[in-house]
């Protein structure tokens, strides 16, 4: 598993964003954080066995580690039957975190693309709202569903979600298409970020509705996708770390595109973003960190 965050260019500290940013930010140190969680624990359990490991070995060559007092010890049975225990518990550690990562990785990457869509739909919302006239259209609506609301706000804000979540149940390809031929907003800035972001919502999709198995439709969708029909979806979080980076720098960039181009409010976020800057260069300097902790323990120099 090792390191998955890497400290990138330097998040700037200080910035205002639209609301539907601020809470998709939110969103996305959560997902940090917990990976945050997960790397620590698989990083404590390997150095915890490397350090069982090393007692086992002076154990049998008769070695007498020292104690923190200085003091030479002698291991007696019973410390070897603790010593025995704890490898097997730390062991397990490793594995069960090892075999779930795909598993973990699964998750994730779900929250993070859902994240990023729901942010989609409440940025079209936001516009929608800002600019109401942009919903204009041939479509009519029913006289009854107007008649329901007491003023022109609540009809705004209304027929504002109301296409918002018609344009939801479409793929990201239609939102795309919709945003740069209706907003004259480009959701992506190269066709590698739209071809990146696309995979990453059908991976979802597949993980949804199919349990992480690649169906037909998936693959012919995706064809140079590398798993087979009937295989399973291979993700690991050091993937899905640089996915959840990749999303984050691709709303932000539309956010201030949003922003810009029909004046939308907004709010300053700098704490959330010290945060994870916070802890990525906390990650980044966990396997240092947890040497320190452990070297005084195993007796190395």
């Amino acid at each position: 598993m090792g390191n998955y965050m890497n400290s990138k260019e330097s998040v700037q500290k200080a910035i205002s964003v639209t609301e539907p940013f601020a809470i998709f930010s939110d969103s996305h140190v959560k997902v940090i954080k917990f990976l945050t969680y997960i790397t620590s624990l698989y990083s404590v359990a390997v150095r915890a066995v490397d350090l069982h490991l090393a007692e086992v070995e002076a154990i049998n060559t008769g070695v007498k580690l020292p104690q923190e007092n200085n003091t030479n010890r002698v291991f007696d049975i019973e410390e070897k039957v603790t010593f025995v225990e704890e490898i097997q518990k730390d062991l397990w550690n490793v594995i069960m975190l090892t075999e779930d990562e795909s598993y973990i990785a699964e998750l994730l990457l779900c929250r993070i693309v859902e994240s990023f869509l729901a942010y989609l739909s409440d940025l079209l919302i936001l516009i929608f709202k800002t600019k109401p006239e942009i919903l204009r259209s041939t479509k009519t609506e029913q006289l009854e569903f107007i008649l329901q609301f007491q003023t022109m706000e609540e009809l705004i804000a209304a027929l504002s979600e109301k296409k918002a979540n018609e344009l939801a149940y479409q793929s990201l390809t239609d939102i795309s298409k919709y945003f740069e031929d209706k907003l004259g907003l480009p959701i992506f800035d190269t066709v590698e970020a739209k071809e990146l972001t696309c995979t990453l919502s059908e991976i979802r999709n597949v993980i949804v509705h199919a349990r992480g198995t690649i169906t037909s439709i998936f693959k012919k969708r995706l064809p140079n996708y590398s798993g087979e029909i009937g295989g399973k979806i291979a993700l690991n979080l050091s993937e899905v770390a640089e996915h959840t980076d990749f999303l984050a720098r691709l709303a932000l960039n539309l956010d201030n595109q949003a922003s810009s181009k029909f004046n939308l409010i907004k709010q300053p976020i700098d704490s959330s973003l010290e945060e994870v800057e916070y802890i990525q260069r906390n990650v980044a300097a966990f396997p240092e960190v947890s040497e320190r902790l452990f070297r005084p323990i195993s007796g190395k120099e």
